[in-house]
């Protein structure tokens, strides 16, 4: 089976349209990445040339501080100290601006800048470095200088410092100019890219939608094929859940196409009895149906086509008296005919080997009280689960099946002939796992005990009626000799008795 693939141009832009995808994603990261860095970078700088501005004035304010006359000899020895470092540190700062290199950060650590290739930056760190050479001679010549020589400096060096002030300004401003540019530009670039990854988007959507229409026409001729079968056919994928059924298939199953596809195979067929003949659950006649298999490969996906064939007709007496004669309906294990038919094959084959057999039977201990104390769909639900629990601590070859109200029972075959005993201990102690954990249903917590009864097969009985009679009577009276030890100990105040708890 198979679906013509679409037109290879359509393939083939498909995946270019996808690769284009992938690419525009990386390009948007990468631009993302370089806006990031930009305004990074941009920050500092900034914030380089605001300092540049306040060492600016710092410089004139110290140098009129040291000009003052009877200034104390530490004030002046602190202000000489924070004069030069100011100086140093602007010197290096404007040298970093303009051709690169490192300088010092607010927090005495290092900062690597790149050289500033606008045009007008440049030009004004130009004229802020030959106005810094001529305000640096100025303040040595003021630093060497009598007190009545300070008098006649002073008033040009400050208007220098005034200068030099103004230039930091524009630089700042034109580098916020620069750095709200450089951002706008890779802005730009991210709209474009957005925009064609919008456009390589839709394209993608559009082909992935002609792909569907493709399949989708396909799929309706195949369904019509199938329809027009006469037998039930279903395709199951590798989870053996139902991908499509035709017409038949719903007929015969009495189901609405929504309860079929995409159930799982085991939701709607109960296979405990017999592999190769499948009961519908849930439907109000038996129905039977002989199912064969073919396994498929479709677009390079294993399937497996299920066809049903509706022999009701021919088993309908057969199926109707196997379903009531070997399932307990309530929890969906063999019931005492199922349990004793598989008995005689069992110890048959026992007889043949030479082999031991052992009956178990588990009778829950007051389960009237739990009917009358909590209702019957607690009841119920505790026969349930202790049915489940109790498949589930058997071995494969093992068999539970409810035999009474609220009693089960169990045959172990024994494969080691030696240690027979020690297996039989084994099983009793699984047997009692089972009751430790307490049931919870409809918000209570039940604690559950049961009584047990065992058989030996043969030592204490040669078919299935002896050795089932014989774990009955063990069943009752463990059952008594537990009653009777938990009224002696209520008797003596050690508490209630088992069966009142």
């Amino acid at each position: 089976m198979h679906i013509p693939p679409l037109p290879r141009s359509s393939r083939t832009l498909l995946r270019l349209a996808l690769l284009s995808f992938v690419l525009l994603q990386l390009l948007l990261i990468y631009l993302n990445v370089q806006l990031a860095q930009a305004l990074e970078a941009d920050a500092a700088v900034i914030n380089l040339a605001g300092r540049q501005r306040m060492l600016t004035q710092q410089i004139g304010k110290t140098m009129v501080l040291l000009t003052q006359p009877s200034l104390p000899t530490e004030v002046q020895v602190s202000a000489d100290q924070e004069l030069r470092e100011a100086a140093q540190l602007f010197e290096r700062t404007l040298q970093a601006l303009m051709r690169g290199g490192q300088t010092r950060t607010g927090q005495q650590g290092l900062i690597q800048l790149e050289p500033i290739d606008d045009v007008v930056t440049q030009q004004l760190l130009l004229r802020a470095t030959g106005l810094w050479l001529q305000h640096k001679q100025e303040l040595e010549s003021l630093q060497a200088s009598s007190p009545n020589a300070v008098v006649l400096l002073l008033p040009p060096f400050l208007a220098s410092n005034r200068e030099l002030l103004s230039l930091m300004n524009a630089l700042t401003t034109q580098i916020e100019v620069m750095s709200r540019e450089r951002a706008q530009k890779i802005r730009w670039q991210l709209l474009g890219m957005f925009l064609l990854e919008i456009i390589n988007g839709v394209l993608i959507v559009y082909l992935l939608y002609r792909r569907y229409q493709h399949n989708k026409q396909h799929k309706e001729m195949l369904q019509q094929v199938l329809d027009e079968i006469a037998v039930g056919v279903c395709l199951l994928n590798t989870e053996k859940v139902i991908v499509t059924a035709n017409q038949a298939l719903l007929r015969l199953l009495q189901r609405p196409s929504e309860q079929i596809l995409g159930a799982p195979l085991t939701q709607l067929f109960n296979t405990t009895i017999q592999p190769w003949i499948y009961t519908l659950v849930g439907t109000p006649t038996t129905l039977r149906l002989e199912p064969s298999w073919r396994t498929l490969s479709i677009q390079h996906r294993s399937y497996e086509l299920l066809t049903l064939r509706d022999v009701t007709v021919e088993y309908a007496l057969q199926e109707q008296m196997t379903q009531l004669a070997y399932l307990d309906p309530l929890t969906q294990i063999p019931n005492r005919r199922l349990w004793e038919h598989q008995n005689r094959q069992v110890l048959a084959r026992a007889t043949r080997n030479q082999q031991r057999c052992l009956v178990a039977v588990i009778d829950i201990d007051c389960f009237k009280m739990i009917n009358d104390q909590h209702g019957h769909l607690t009841g119920d639900h505790v026969l349930k689960e202790i049915a489940q629990r109790l498949s589930e601590h058997c071995r494969a070859d093992d068999m539970v099946a409810r035999i009474g109200g609220d009693e089960f029972a169990a045959l172990f075959t024994l494969v080691t002939e030696g240690d027979y005993l020690f297996a039989k201990q084994q099983i009793v102690q699984k047997l009692e796992a089972v009751f430790h954990a307490p049931i919870h249903y409809d918000g209570n917590w039940l604690r559950i005990s049961a009584s047990l009864g065992f058989a030996m097969f043969p030592e204490e009985g040669q078919n299935a009626v002896s050795l089932l009679q014989v774990a009955d009577q063990q069943m009752y009276q463990n059952k008594a000799l537990r009653r009777t030890l938990g009224l002696q100990l209520a008797a003596n105040g050690a508490g209630p008795s088992l069966m009142d708890q």
